[in-house]
C-alpha cells in the first residue's frame, strides 16, 4: 500500500563535497541505495576520497536501539541483513548500545544501518561522532522506523529526508498495486502469457480494490513492457531489455520509488514513470555483487 506518512522536508544530505568514486563499493552501491530511496533520489550523498578504514569494504553495523515504540520485526530484520552479509561477503555486527558510536569504533564499518530505531537514541557526543563518520565517507541506510527517531537532531532529519508523522486512520484503499505476473496469478488466477493478457490481468487486480494497478510484464519474452491503468486510462511503459541477471529486488525497488514520488506530490502517472526509469537504469548499471541474481545499482542517481 503506497501512502504518504512522512512529513515533507527539504532534502540536502550532509557531507563533504567530493565525489563517491573513492568510497568502497559496498558503502556506495549497497547501503547508500536505501538512502537514495528515503531521500527521493534528490540531493547528493557525498564521501571522502579514501575509505574510512581498511575494514570499510567488509563490515556493517546494524543499530536497533529504541526509546519509543518497539517493532517486533527487529530480530527478523537483523537476521535478514546477516543473511545478506553471508551471501555477499560482508560482516554484520548488531547492537543496541549507543556507546558504539565513537570515532574509533565507527571507523571499522563500511556503513551503519538504523533498523527501526525510535525516539532519542544517541547523546550529543555520539551524534557528533556519527556526523563525522558520514561526512568522512561512511555509508548509511535507514530501515522503516529510522524516520521515527531523533526528531530534534536537524542533521539527522536531513540525512533521512523526512520524519514519520502518523499512521493513516482506518484501512485506506491502496493508491496503486504493483504485482508481477506470478503475483497476478496467485491473487487472481489469471495467467499472463503474452502482452495481450495484461489488460485482463489488470481488470482482475482492480476488482480487489486498488484505484490503479501497474502490471509488471518483465517475465514475458522480448522487450520489457508494463501496463499502468485504472481500468479506463492506460499507460504503457516499454524499454529494451538489459542483458543482466542482477535484478534481485526489482519489484520492491519499483514500488518504493513509486511511493517516494507520491510522497513528493507527483501525479501517479509521473511518479510511476520516474520510478520506472530509475529502476531501468538501476538494472542496466547493476554492480554484479554475489554469485546469483545480485542487487540493483540503487545509488546510480547519487553518482550523477
Amino acid at each position: 500500500m503506497l501512502r504518504h506518512c512522512l512529513s515533507k522536508n527539504t532534502v540536502k544530505p550532509p557531507g563533504v563535497r567530493r565525489g563517491l568514486r573513492g568510497a568502497s563499493r559496498l558503502a556506495r552501491r549497497v547501503c547508500i541505495g536505501g538512502l537514495a530511496l528515503l531521500t527521493g533520489m534528490t540531493g547528493a550523498v557525498t564521501a571522502a576520497a579514501e575509505p574510512v578504514s581498511s575494514l570499510h569494504d567488509t563490515s556493517v553495523l546494524v543499530f536497533s536501539k529504541t526509546a519509543g515504540f518497539r517493532h517486533d520485526s527487529i530480530p527478523d530484520g537483523i537476521a535478514a541483513i546477516q543473511a545478506m552479509g553471508e551471501q555477499n561477503g560482508f560482516h554484520v555486527e548488531a547492537t543496541e548500545d549507543a556507546g558504539a558510536f565513537t570515532a574509533d569504533n565507527l571507523s571499522r564499518f563500511a556503513a551503519v544501518v538504523f533498523l527501526s530505531t525510535t525516539g532519542d537514541v544517541l547523546n550529543a557526543e555520539q551524534q557528533t561522532a556519527f556526523e563525522d563518520y558520514v561526512n568522512s565517507g561512511g555509508g548509511f541506510a535507514g530501515v522503516h522506523a529510522a524516520a521515527d527517531a531523533e526528531y530534534d537532531w536537524h542533521w539527522y532529519g536531513q540525512l533521512v529526508g523526512g520524519y514519520f508523522r502518523n499512521h493513516p486512520t482506518g484501512t485506506p484503499t491502496a493508491t496503486v498495486a504493483t504485482p508481477n505476473l506470478d503475483e497476478v496469478a496467485w491473487l487472481t488466477g489469471v495467467r499472463v502469457r503474452t502482452e495481450s493478457d495484461l489488460r485482463r490481468a489488470a481488470d482482475a487486480v482492480l476488482s480487489h480494490g486498488p484505484r490503479w494497478t501497474l502490471i509488471k510484464g518483465g517475465h514475458l519474452a522480448g522487450d520489457a513492457v508494463d501496463l499502468l491503468t485504472d481500468g479506463t486510462e492506460e499507460h504503457w511503459l516499454r524499454a529494451v531489455r538489459h542483458d543482466n541477471r542482477h535484478t534481485h529486488g526489482t519489484g520492491c525497488t519499483l514500488a518504493s520509488a513509486c511511493a517516494v514520488g507520491l510522497a513528493q506530490g507527483l501525479k501517479l502517472e509521473e511518479a510511476v514513470a520516474r520510478a520506472w526509469a530509475y529502476v531501468a537504469e538501476a538494472i542496466r548499471s547493476a554492480p554484479g555483487l554475489g554469485a546469483g541474481a545480485g542487487p540493483l545499482d540503487h545509488a546510480w542517481p547519487v553518482r550523477r
